[in-house]
């Protein structure tokens, strides 16, 4: 929480929470942290271009603020590879 050495237990009690990322009055794990809005927009940016990357059943939640206007897609998923393993499954049933 604040990065301070825990062993003393009272003060780390009533330490000031604060970011390892950015130093901010945050933890370390809150989407208000820039560090971590960075990484977050990063990430969906790539994984756009390369939704192939991402195992087969996986689908990632598009946080609002990295949706583009309009956009109504909520998720990005690996629509290629969950099509081919379908038709795995088609070809065993036949």
């Amino acid at each position: 929480r604040c990065g301070k050495d825990r062993k003393n237990e009272e003060d780390h009690k009533t330490c000031q929470i604060k970011c390892h990322n950015c130093q901010g009055d945050h933890t370390s794990t809150d989407y208000k942290c820039p560090t971590i809005q960075e990484y977050t927009g990063n990430l969906v940016m790539e994984l756009r271009k390369r939704p192939d990357i991402l195992p087969v059943n996986a689908q990632i939640f598009i946080p609002s603020e990295c949706r583009q206007n309009g956009e109504k897609n909520k998720i990005i998923e690996n629509k290629l590879a969950h099509q081919q393993q379908q038709q795995q499954k088609d070809q065993q049933f036949k």
